[in-house]
């Protein structure tokens, strides 16, 4: 398998993308980076698959941050491309960003979608088919991203 040259980043092939918003977005009506002042990249974590790079790179920023965002903080968000995943992830804050892609490159936005990263035998959860957004060095995602939020029904 030959994963995406971390120099560059893939299409995205949908004309959008969701995520299930945490309270801090709700209140905000925005996008918001756990570390928007970090640079994506990490350091090789094990266990891992040959061939594999030494130092800090995108693709180990992009395994850190799918494997557990909480604990590997950074300056990105997730997001999936199938709104039945959003909604299996919004089931408790019950709100949903739509996201329009072409709206992304306007912004400054980069995408890295997991799979084109990360080796199919690391990917945690790849019924996700999780897509990162990284704005570098802003706090904050800009909200002309967003199509509309919506609220998941009973």
């Amino acid at each position: 398998m030959t994963l995406a040259n971390p120099a560059h980043e893939k299409r995205i092939d949908h004309e959008f993308l969701y995520r299930a918003l945490r309270p801090v977005e709700i209140r905000r009506g925005i996008l918001i980076p756990r570390k928007p002042d970090t640079p994506f990249v990490a350091d090789l974590m094990f266990p891992n698959v040959f061939p594999l790079r030494f130092g800090k790179h995108v693709e180990h920023a992009a395994r850190a941050h799918q494997l557990d965002s909480k604990r590997y903080q950074m300056p990105c968000v997730s997001t999936t491309p199938h709104l039945k995943q959003a909604k299996y992830y919004a089931q408790s804050n019950r709100i949903i960003a739509r996201i329009a892609v072409d709206r992304l490159a306007a912004h400054s936005i980069k995408t890295y979608r997991v799979a084109d990263y990360v080796h199919p035998k690391l990917i945690t959860k790849p019924e996700d088919d999780e897509v990162i957004l990284v704005c570098p060095g802003k706090k904050y995602f800009a909200k002309a991203i967003i199509v509309e939020f919506f609220e998941l029904g009973d």
